[in-house]
């Protein structure tokens, strides 16, 4: 849960609403959506990929 609310802080700081963070990253909305709601957990590499 605590890395679905730093990795939705974080796209936040970067100003990025989630249509555009999942186009950068990649995903589906719903992929998006599932780290988001920690579903499941947010991979390394989707980090790297964001400016």
């Amino acid at each position: 849960m605590e890395q679905a609310r730093r990795f939705r802080a974080l796209l936040a700081d970067l100003g990025l609403n989630h249509p555009d963070a999942a186009k950068i990253l990649h995903v589906s909305l719903r992929t998006l959506h599932n780290w988001l709601s920690a579903r499941h957990q947010v991979p390394h590499a989707a980090y790297k990929l964001l400016p």
